[in-house]
């Protein structure tokens, strides 16, 4: 068997001569006797004979050797009589030009052998090697990962592949892809997750690039749109959804910003007309109430705007228009006074000059100083009223920016939560399909059989068969794993259905690894029989195929593309006897069995 050769053996189909144990000395060394191993030797590959044939010419080789010579040279002699310049007719290799060699089988199968894996006492039979090959802790064998060509102790096959392969699939602990272990190191170099940016505008160091959007449109202090109300004095600046965010919950803010805008405009209107009653002139009154009203007109739009989805900044706002509207108007009335007292004629002016006039000027100007204390009271009180909205508004704009920055927070939390979970599942189960897979490939190692016999435990059969009988939805037959009649031969199955009132049995050739060194049409006697179980005293049912008397049939072929169509008996076993070949047990198991015999 390959596995259970060194790295140099591996070319050579038969077995290493170290196989053979020397009798005299239990744990020493192999090889036996020296004309043992040269009278076993193969005449190709010159190891121990594996399933050794005879040439028409008298020499040995083994069987996989002797299909690999015919297959690979275009005119094939015999090596060994080439070597004894004895080239004869017979000395050509044909694949008709072979036979077994069934007593020099019988005389090795009992050779004495040791197992020539390092760190393995097992001794034995030669016909048991191949047996002892299959479950050997010390065999060297290939790594099960792709692109790992190292041989290694079975034993260790599990924990190479899940702690040491340097092609092992491994999770970044970044971005949780998931790559060969060699490619690791290279790929944190270059992942997304791990590298960083610097932001020009803020400052902000070690940013990592798969976050860099987000930190550009909403985490960057620097990049922001300023407020609307930024010419009355709002300093917010923001962007997108934040931006948004503050024009609709800061409406009391704004409303503040705007009347304290109004009160600056009207006192400046009161002081403008205070000197306008000293000094007279006109368009500084007229160019004031424009502004007031311009100013008026252009934040109620905006407020109306920024208030739709606030019912107590409505109402505060309502009450704030109203009196700015009673402010403009009493501007109106301080205008028409002004004009009223600027619109003199001439002979009027000459005759301020007198006592009485002087008086008469004296008392307006004593009138307008108390409608003015009289504006400034009403102010004063408008501030009380304001300050008092203003600290009720800054309240709730604490209140509601702290539970929006929790909200941001408790949202950034739960995507990166998510996010992490996202990738945690994704390498579970790109994890849990490489143990699957790995699983299924060391269950078909396990189970498969090399020796040319195989015997198939079928469970409930006679449940299963029923069903079939009866046009359920479960498929007509049931398949058996695959075997091989050796380890470099034949590839086959078997397949037992329901036929009416009998069972059918069959057996069926798929395609193997070596079906190119293999002779072709299938000439090997087939028995497929069923083993009987203790408790049971049945008559035995067997089934004998030669396909040697059928050459034509499309069962016997070289698989081309899958199964070849199936060979067997219809009419097997009767189904109402298959109770008597089952186990009594609850699982009523039928053990089929077949044995192919390489003659």
């Amino acid at each position: 068997m390959a596995e259970g050769r060194s790295p140099g053996e591996r070319a050579m189909c038969g077995y290493p001569r170290a196989l053979l144990a020397r009798p005299d000395s239990p744990g020493g060394g192999g090889g036996g006797a020296p004309g043992v191993a040269a009278r076993f030797a193969c005449g190709s590959c010159q190891g121990l004979l594996r399933d050794a044939v005879q040439t028409h010419c008298g020499h040995r080789f083994c069987k996989p050797c002797i299909a690999r010579l015919i297959t690979q040279n275009v005119n094939p002699l015999c090596p060994l009589c080439q070597d004894e310049n004895a080239v004869t007719t017979e000395s050509v290799l044909l694949l008709n030009s072979f036979f077994p060699d069934a007593a020099l089988r019988r005389e090795m199968g009992v050779l004495p052998v040791r197992c020539v894996s390092e760190g393995c006492e097992w001794r034995g039979r030669l016909l048991e090697y191949d047996a002892h090959v299959e479950r050997c802790d010390w065999v060297l064998v290939p790594c099960l990962l792709a692109g790992c060509a190292l041989l290694l102790p079975r034993a260790e096959l599990h924990r190479h592949v899940a702690q040491e392969c340097s092609v092992r699939p491994v999770p970044c602990a970044a971005c949780a892809q998931l790559l060969p272990y060699r490619q690791l190191q290279k790929h944190q170099l270059h992942c997304r997750s791990r590298r960083t940016r610097e932001c020009k505008l803020c400052g902000q160091k070690s940013i990592p690039e798969d976050k860099w959007q987000h930190h550009e449109e909403r985490r960057c202090m620097k990049n922001r749109d300023t407020c609307p109300y930024s010419p009355l004095g709002c300093l917010y600046r923001g962007h997108g959804e934040s931006l948004h965010n503050h024009d609709k919950n800061s409406v009391e803010v704004h409303l503040a910003i705007v009347y304290d805008a109004f009160k600056k405009t009207f006192e400046q209107l009161i002081k403008g007309h205070a000197d306008n009653i000293k000094h007279p002139h006109k368009p500084t009154l007229d160019e004031a109430q424009c502004c007031l009203s311009k100013t008026r007109n252009n934040a109620q739009q905006q407020m109306q705007e920024s208030l739709a989805c606030s019912h107590t900044g409505r109402l505060a706002a309502d009450e704030l228009l109203k009196e700015l509207q009673s402010l403009e108007a009493r501007a109106e009335a301080l205008k028409n006074e002004s004009n009223a007292s600027l619109c003199l004629s001439p002979s009027s002016l000459l005759s301020v000059r007198n006592v009485r006039t002087m008086r008469g000027g004296e008392g307006f100007e004593k009138g307008a100083s108390a409608r003015l204390v009289a504006a400034e009271a009403q102010l004063a009180t408008m501030d009380r009223r304001v300050e008092e909205v203003a600290k009720r508004v800054e309240r709730d704009v604490r209140v509601s920016e702290a539970s929006t920055r929790q909200g941001n927070i408790d949202r950034d939390e739960t995507a990166r939560l998510q996010n992490k979970m996202a990738r945690v599942e994704h390498s579970d189960q790109e994890t849990e399909r490489s143990i699957l897979g790995l699983t299924r490939r060391l269950a078909e190692l396990e189970n498969t059989a090399y020796n040319g016999m195989f015997l198939w435990k079928i469970k409930h059969v006679i449940n299963r068969l029923r069903e079939a009988g009866n046009g359920a939805e479960r498929p007509p037959q049931i398949d058996s794993p695959a075997f091989f009649t050796t380890r470099y031969g034949y590839r086959l199955r078997l397949r037992l259905c329901r036929s009416g009132e009998h069972v059918s049995a069959y057996a069926m050739l798929g395609p193997g690894p070596y079906d190119a060194t293999l002779a072709w049409p299938y000439q090997l006697k087939t028995t497929i029989s069923i083993q009987i179980p203790a408790q049971r005293r049945s008559k035995k049912v067997s089934l004998n195929i030669n396909p040697s008397t059928q050459p034509s049939n499309p069962s016997f072929v070289h698989p081309s593309g899958g199964w070849n169509p199936p060979f067997g008996e219809v009419g097997f076993l009767q189904f109402s006897r298959m109770r008597d070949y089952v186990t009594s047990d609850g699982e009523e198991c039928l053990f089929l069995k077949a044995e192919v015999e390489d003659t």
